[in-house]
């Protein structure tokens, strides 16, 4: 999934809505969910951010969006992946979404 944002006019957009989907039916309502933005899918990024959006419409379903643009997350012109680093005692799980955010 793509999605291009236009932050050098000023605009301030939402991330498109990702969602994970517990497979085993696991609850992960309590779990929690940080964002953030690499060059690449194969290193994490250093710098991690709480939802704009969280919602857990089922038990074992999370979606979350982020803002991007100025007063919110700012991020250089460039390519992204958006990573997820979701904690639930006492797991830790770190991956890359498959959302990819140009900033233009």
């Amino acid at each position: 999934m793509k999605q291009r944002i236009y932050t050098s006019a000023g605009a301030v957009l939402y991330t498109l809505e990702w969602t994970l989907t517990e497979v085993t039916g696991k609850d992960v309502t309590d779990a929690t969910l940080l964002l953030g933005f690499a060059a690449d899918d194969e290193t994490p990024p250093d710098d991690w951010h709480t939802p704009d959006i969280l919602l857990n419409p089922t038990p074992s379903q999370i979606r979350a969006q982020i803002l991007i643009g100025e007063g919110h997350l700012v991020l250089d012109p460039g390519f992204y992946v958006m990573w997820r680093n979701i904690a639930d005692s006492p797991e830790i799980d770190v991956e890359p979404t498959t959302l990819q955010v140009e900033i233009v």
